[in-house]
């Protein structure tokens, strides 16, 4: 992961390809929550990126 990270951003869990909000960062692991709401989970740093703006067309299901 090259790009940093904020608080309230979307990123992309690699592992699975799910967006997510950043919510937090404990324990040298980021907490994600689905756009949508839901439960969050944890991703290890190396297992997360910006979304891009393809990734936030695909969740919401808009045409590229």
């Amino acid at each position: 992961m090259n790009e940093q990270i904020w608080i309230g951003s979307l990123a992309v869990d690699t592992r699975n390809d799910r967006l997510g909000v950043v919510m937090a960062k404990e324990g040298g692991v980021y907490q994600l929550r689905p756009p949508r709401g839901g439960l969050e989970w944890d991703v290890p740093p190396k297992h997360l990126r910006l979304a891009t703006a393809a990734d936030r067309r695909a969740a919401t299901g808009q045409a590229s």
